[in-house]
């Protein structure tokens, strides 16, 4: 059987609480006030008068509160909460700060030992909690690294068209997403390298985002998603678009340093999202482009049919930069059906 412990406050009969130890960490009292008068008691024995005081006044059959002339309540040394209240804040208010918790926000005492032994905070929880808030600040100023505290999970290219697809369908089903895969509703209001950063492949459940029923594969301040080639089929009801990103003919914009790619697939049966594979690569090219090539070499399509490109011709720029490396000035028409996959092999190319 377990023995119950008495309350630190001499001449108290009350035992501790059995829930105290949430309350008063070093579990000594049977309630709050009677903390407070132990710890306020050990740190200065002088201001053991204020019990005395109380005794006083209840064995003259009056209320602790000294401006008060009712009698207390039974079993209690105020004659009602509030009463008890008002003299606690009231001692409490004459603490100096050392006797304070040294946790932000707290009011309590201090708790201090029977040797008289000071601690810097109420209780064991206080402690903790100060050194967990203490090492988060401190965490703050020191410089870290992203990669640090990032939890390893697959690469785009890890990833297979099946699982691609199951995680764009249980997105649209219910809104799940495993992991490594971001959701990016907003993806055609902001430029890729707002997104994923040059040198990493990031794999995204996008909005697929509409104008006048065509998709709008425009994006702000003269750039816009051009489809390369047609759409290939990657499954059942599964297709599959590669996508280069670019600036819009006539745009005034300075080309940025990186150049990115994405593979869209969609299935036929999700007409709001897609997924995608998305990577960027720093541009070398930039300083042996001329003014004319970077302010007109880019098509200004930005929208796409359910169709897609014209049947049968992919153009291709023999002087083209690295990141236009599929726009061109001559056409090739496709002969026959192995010429096509062909093509389509080139284009479905890696960097």
């Amino acid at each position: 059987m377990e023995t119950r412990q008495s309350c630190a406050l001499p001449d108290c009969t009350k035992y501790i609480a059995s829930n105290s130890s949430y309350r008063n960490p070093e579990n000594v009292t049977c309630s709050e006030l009677h903390y407070l008068l132990v710890m306020a008691g050990r740190f200065n024995p002088d201001l053991k008068i204020f019990q005395l005081q109380i005794r006083e006044r209840n064995s003259s059959g009056h209320c602790g509160l000294t401006s008060c002339t009712h009698p207390p309540s039974a079993d209690d040394i105020f004659c009602s909460r509030d009463h008890r209240l008002e003299w606690m804040c009231c001692f409490a208010s004459t603490f100096q700060p050392e006797q304070r918790c040294k946790l932000e926000g707290c009011v309590r005492h201090v708790f201090v030992r029977e040797d008289s032994k000071r601690e810097e905070f109420c209780g064991w929880r206080h402690t903790q909690k100060h050194v967990m808030l203490s090492a988060m600040k401190c965490r703050v100023q020191i410089p870290c690294k992203k990669e640090d505290f990032v939890i390893s999970s697959p690469s785009a290219s890890e990833f297979s068209v099946e699982f691609l697809v199951d995680a764009l369908r249980k997105y649209a089903d219910g809104g799940s997403v495993p992991n490594g895969i971001q959701v990016e509703p907003n993806f055609f209001s902001k430029h890729p390298w707002d997104i994923c950063e040059v040198g990493q492949e990031c794999v995204l459940i996008v909005a697929l985002n509409f104008n006048k029923g065509k998709r709008n594969n425009r994006t702000k301040e003269g750039y816009h998603w051009k489809q390369q080639g047609q759409p290939k089929n990657r499954g059942s009801h599964v297709k599959k678009r590669y996508f280069t990103y670019e600036k819009l003919k006539g745009s005034q914009v300075n080309i940025n340093e990186s150049c990115y790619h994405m593979d869209q697939y969609t299935v036929d049966d999700i007409d709001k999202y897609s997924i995608i594979t998305l990577k960027g690569k720093p541009n070398t090219k930039i300083g042996n482009l001329s003014p004319n090539t970077i302010n007109d070499e880019w098509l200004s399509s930005d929208t796409v049919d359910d169709n897609d490109a014209p049947n049968g011709i992919i153009h291709q720029d023999a002087d083209a930069s690295e990141h236009n490396f599929y726009s061109n000035i001559f056409d090739v028409e496709y002969s026959n059906d192995d010429e096509v996959m062909l093509l389509e092999g080139l284009l479905d190319s890696p960097w």
